[in-house]
């Protein structure tokens, strides 16, 4: 089997539509190990322990969508109860086609826990796309099967 691109994906999360990602890191889990001795055992032995979500960071072409940012801004204002400010999603990576899904992370109980703007410069010639990035702290990701 050839290795799959890594350019071609898509975000779905609840109802927020959002176009054009250019950049998602962070899908990665991590079990502790505990370590535990028996009896005479001069070596200790390693058990699973807690189970670790590292942070999700979404990058994007700026546009004049804040639906993103409104969520975001739902968390900072603390208004409203966890329940409506978590939201399930996916990364899905897809064929050359654009269309063919080959891979899906979901992810659950997800919520902004960072909101950078663009970095904005008028001090070189070339233009540059202005970059948005959120980062989402979730309680659970898995890999669709």
């Amino acid at each position: 089997m050839d290795p799959l691109k890594n350019n071609n994906f898509k975000i779905e999360i609840d109802n927020i539509i959002q176009g054009g990602f250019r950049e998602c890191t962070g899908l990665s889990i991590k079990v502790e190990a505990i370590e535990y001795r028996e009896g005479g055992d001069r070596a200790p032995r390693k058990i699973p322990g807690k189970i670790t979500y590292s942070p999700i960071t979404l990058k994007w072409g700026a546009t004049d969508s804040t639906a993103l940012y409104d969520w975001y801004e739902q968390v900072v204002q603390g208004f409203i109860p966890e329940f409506l400010y978590k939201k399930d999603g996916s990364v899905v990576l897809l064929a050359d086609d654009m269309q063919t899904e080959i891979k899906r992370w979901n992810f659950y109980g997800a919520w902004p826990s960072e909101y950078v703007t663009p970095a904005l410069t008028t001090k070189d010639k070339d233009i540059d796309i202005a970059i948005e990035s959120i980062t989402l702290t979730c309680d659970r990701i898995e890999l669709s099967r």
